[in-house]
């Protein structure tokens, strides 16, 4: 029988538990979307930025107990009850340590991808990192630490000494000249809902501890991925031409887009935001070489969908009247947005089309979309009556590149005034949370100038990489531990069996 045993889990069990536990920390190189897009000749991108969204780690809000002033039964209903609640929550606490190792296992795959001229060069979560706004300071720190040391254990976060001034100034050394900072190993946070409150409910204490933990909530990075680039002066008569060329540079803009709708508790945070934008506004170029991704954890308005609708409820009066939940931002505040970040003077074309002028990427809806905002310009009947304002509309991604690729090789006409129109992408990232299939997305950024033409453009690429559920982890460990306890069972036994079988006979006592 034991022979029997052994040779099952020799052929059988042992090689099955290597095998899942290999593919499960190789998942990644498994699917060709869980890797950074690579440039239109092939080569790697020189910003690559990893993202992760609404981790949202859960904590003692989750476990039951007995409510205050509620009587207590007698017996022996008390006694069930405590059963009860003991299991309830030591399978909760389970449940709350192997979730974090879940969302661990997918960080530490996906930073392991590729060489190391192919890893990250970037690192944003953006929000939601926990479950509650409503948990106090010493929850709070608690779900900080597990972030921090177990989630993205090895990481550093970003403070506000390496991000720039509020008037967009870079952030400098000693020695006055611009910063370096070693990216690829930080983390950057996006606040969210969870972690700091809609406008109705956010206030300053919320603010300063989540600063205090991850970061600064409105930030300005800046990044020179090609920086031997020599600008080439021009005499040419075009109006573009006029436009000084410049260094190629990326602005990573990480905006607290939730204290921008009203009503708000505390209109400072508002200010904030703004200043953000201001700062924004004064380090804007009207260059190409210069693109913007704008880093938020709300959606923003659109008139297509993923999953979530545009949906926005309010406190009662007596309890302020702000924001209690929003899906989206509202529409005005939308269409504001991508003006300052992204938008264009009239008629700026280079070839005819608009160049990109960067991509945004939101959390929050967890199931993730991907839509592209094309600007709109206005209608009107042949008596000059405006039939549709002008503004910004929406179309999912893949619909548009569609149009794209048609209109390239087919010359197709573009009825629509899609593919030539003011356009920025936006990416919601599906979240890493167990119950979405943990997610994980793989943005690339490289500047092209083709020969002749006066200003280079930005292009984006984006891929999502999915683990899959926690069930999966799960059963990989549960396995892996069964079969290493049964292989010390059976070890140890064949041992006994093997010395039995020699035959050890007592030593007799001679007698004197």
């Amino acid at each position: 029988m034991l022979r029997f045993l052994n040779l099952l889990y020799l052929f059988l069990l042992l090689p099955i538990a290597t095998f899942t536990t290999y593919r499960l920390y190789t998942y990644t190189s498994a699917q060709p979307t869980c890797s950074f897009p690579r440039t239109d000749s092939g080569s790697v991108a020189p910003f690559r930025l990893l993202v992760f969204a609404d981790p949202q780690l859960e904590g003692n809000t989750s476990l039951k107990r007995r409510r205050p002033g509620v009587p207590v039964p007698g017996q022996p209903e008390k006694f069930k009850q405590d059963v009860f609640i003991y299991l309830y929550n030591l399978r909760k606490r389970i449940d709350l340590f192997g979730n974090d190792y879940y969302l661990r296992h997918i960080f530490s795959a996906v930073r392991r991808v590729g060489s190391a001229a192919e890893k990250a060069t970037h690192n944003v979560v953006l929000g939601d990192l926990l479950g509650s706004q409503w948990i106090d300071d010493e929850e709070f720190w608690i779900r900080a630490g597990r972030v921090k040391n177990r989630v993205f254990a090895g990481m550093q976060w970003y403070s506000k000494d390496e991000v720039a001034d509020s008037k967009g100034r870079p952030a400098l050394d000693a020695e006055g000249k611009e910063k370096t900072v070693d990216w690829a190993n930080k983390l950057i946070a996006v606040a969210g809902n969870h972690d700091i409150g809609y406008a109705g409910d956010m206030n300053r204490q919320r603010v300063n501890r989540f600063e205090e933990a991850f970061g600064p909530l409105n930030s300005i990075i800046t990044v020179h991925p090609y920086p031997d680039y020599s600008p080439v002066p021009t005499s040419s008569e075009d109006p573009l031409d006029k436009i000084p060329d410049e260094i190629p540079s990326l602005r990573l803009i990480n905006l607290n887009s939730m204290a921008l709708d009203t009503p708000i508790y505390d209109s400072s945070l508002s200010d904030d935001s703004y200043a953000l934008l201001n700062a924004g506004l004064a380090t804007k170029s009207l260059s190409t070489n210069q693109a913007t991704v704008l880093l938020t954890h709300l959606p923003f308005h659109k008139t297509v969908h993923c999953s979530d609708q545009p949906y926005i409820a309010y406190f009662p009066e007596e309890w302020g009247g702000g924001i209690k939940t929003q899906n989206f931002l509202s529409d005005t505040m939308s269409a504001l947005l991508l003006g300052w970040n992204f938008g264009m003077p009239s008629g700026m074309k280079i070839n005819g089309a608009y160049r990109s002028r960067g991509v945004i990427l939101t959390g929050h809806d967890h199931v993730g979309c991907d839509v592209r905002h094309v600007w709109r310009e206005e209608k009107t009947d042949d008596e000059g009556k405006t039939i549709k304002e002008a503004g910004w509309d929406s179309v999912h991604e893949g619909h548009w590149q569609d149009l794209k690729r048609r209109k390239a090789a087919t010359g197709e006409v573009d009825k629509e005034g899609l593919v030539n129109s003011e356009n920025i992408r936006e990416v919601t990232v599906t979240s890493m949370m167990g119950d979405y299939g943990g997610n994980v997305g793989f943005l690339s950024a490289w500047w092209d100038k083709k020969e002749g033409e006066t200003m280079g453009e930005w292009k984006f690429a984006y891929n999502s990489c999915r683990f899959g559920y926690p069930l999966a982890w799960w059963a990989v460990h549960v396995t892996d531990l069964i079969v290493v306890v049964l292989g010390v069972v059976l070890g140890t036994a064949t041992l006994l069996k093997g010395s039995a079988k020699k035959g050890y006979a007592p030593v007799e006592k001679k007698k004197q």
